[in-house]
């Protein structure tokens, strides 16, 4: 889903920039003007506080430390005749930390990069992205796909002899890794775009000379999918073959973004970034409320001898939430050198959801009311060396 998601935005972008293009060459310039007015320094910014290197072609590669956390609580319960059960399945990721190598390519305003992970145990992970940048508007795409070992507890309740409900938590033996894949949309627009570069401190494709910052605008859609493996057949018996999670969430959010340039010196021309010297810091925070806010459960369809499960779908349960506070905090620094560039950033996002109660009527005939809460939170820290022609 999300390899089909990226292909049809970068298509529509393609698209939109044939419609430019079309508009372009009709004042005489065509898709060639259209090209050269990204890539030449835009005179609408203040050059007092931004350089604007010739934005040509450029390439970059880097290492990524990745931490995933993804915890789910999914209550049950279910009852059919006089029989009812009740217990909680606590699911956790194993939150190991990924390392990545990455490789860019830019083009103008654009960059297109994959990244693959190196020494895994339980799987090699990878991750597209594309983005389209300018001073005050960014908007990027990206999908991730890792594996990761999951971590089970069954939590059910009994009563004593006094009749005095217990919980008792029994924990559940996972053999198998779990499949795990994202798709995000992000967007933001800083309102100060004429003095302040959000990308100054995250790529060096443009600098800062003096310090500034700006209030931005954010949208963020996340799309998160966790398939247990429907051949653990243990673990398949305690959850009842509910095996499949996809959540999906939609934020709008507003924050600060600062740049603190305390070392610059100017280069020689656009073209020419002979004697170009900067040192840049960022760190931007942005509060975001969720919207949209839902939490898909596949429960898995038996093989054909009625015992062991299949990857097929025999059922989805879909649970609504309401609004719910979350935020995205980042920093990076970054230093230039003529045509060369390094780059140190950490972006931490964290989105909870929670959903209230819903009754199912199971296909045995029974009703099962189901109710979920959970987090997912991602650590990246990245190291990057640019090149710009």
């Amino acid at each position: 889903m999300g390899r089909n998601c990226i292909l049809r935005i970068i298509l529509l972008l393609a698209f939109a920039g044939i419609g430019f293009g079309a508009s372009a060459q009709n004042n005489g310039g065509g898709i060639v003007g259209l090209w050269k007015r990204l890539c030449e320094p835009d005179p609408k910014l203040d050059s007092v506080y931004i350089f604007q290197p010739y934005k040509g072609w450029g390439v970059s590669a880097g290492y990524e430390l990745e931490g995933h956390n993804v915890s789910m609580d999914t209550k049950v319960d279910y009852g059919i005749d006089d029989i009812s059960i009740n217990y909680h399945f606590l699911l956790n990721m194993d939150p190991k930390m990924d390392h990545k190598i990455g490789l860019y390519g830019y083009a103008g305003p654009l960059r297109l990069g994959i990244s693959q992970e190196v020494g895994a145990s339980a799987g090699n992970g990878k991750s597209f992205s594309f983005r389209l940048m300018n001073n005050s508007l960014s908007a990027d795409v990206a999908y991730s796909r890792f594996y990761s070992m999951p971590q089970g507890v069954i939590a059910g309740y009994h009563n004593d002899a006094t009749g005095e409900a217990h919980e008792e938590q029994i924990p559940v033996r996972i053999d198998r890794p779990a499949d795990l894949k994202t798709f995000v949309i992000n967007a933001s627009y800083a309102f100060n775009g004429r003095r302040f570069s959000y990308r100054a401190a995250y790529d060096g494709s443009v600098v800062q000379r003096r310090s500034a910052g700006s209030f931005l605008v954010a949208a963020k859609y996340m799309r998160g999918n966790i398939e247990l493996d429907p051949d653990d057949f243990m673990l398949m018996v305690m959850v009842s073959g509910m095996g499949g999670y996809v959540t999906r969430q939609a934020s709008l959010g507003a924050g600060y973004s600062f740049n603190l340039v305390p070392y610059h010196r100017d280069a020689a021309g656009p073209r020419d970034l002979n004697g170009l010297r900067n040192l840049t810091f960022n760190a931007t925070v942005i509060p975001m409320l969720t919207l949209y806010n839902s939490v898909i459960t596949n429960e898995y369809s038996h093989k054909d001898d009625g015992i062991n499960y299949c990857s097929d779908i025999a059922r989805t349960y879909k649970l609504q939430g309401g609004l719910h506070p979350n935020f995205i905090g980042r920093a990076a620094v970054c230093y230039s050198t003529g045509h060369f560039s390094a780059s140190c950033r950490a972006d931490y996002t964290r989105f909870l959801f929670r959903n209230g109660d819903k009754t199912f009527h199971s296909i045995s005939g029974g009703s099962l009311t189901m109710s979920q809460s959970g987090e997912f939170s991602y650590l990246t820290v990245a190291f990057q060396l640019m090149y710009k022609f």
